[in-house]
């Protein structure tokens, strides 16, 4: 996977579906997300694996297969946003 058109890029939440073929921990160092989200279609396998990555990186992670829908504050997520004019 090239990553250079998302590097220096910062996310609020990481969306990771459908088993995606990535290296997790360069994606990790690249994008510097605030937290990941991995839907129902990932394994729970798929899942231990990022939640090792994510543990060692001290980013929140849920698994909606496990954990039900997630919820988050959109105004949490509001003051993390930077707009460019």
């Amino acid at each position: 996977m090239d990553y250079s058109a998302i590097d220096n890029t910062k996310i609020d939440i990481l969306l990771v579906r459908n088993n995606v073929k990535v290296d997790i921990e360069r994606l990790m160092n690249i994008i510097k997300p605030f937290s990941i989200v991995l839907d129902a279609t990932n394994s729970f396998f798929y899942f231990n694996n990022w939640n090792e990555v994510c543990k060692s990186m001290n980013i929140p992670i849920h698994y909606v297969k496990s954990q039900g829908a997630f919820k988050c504050d959109v105004m949490d997520i509001k003051k993390r946003v930077s707009i460019v004019n």
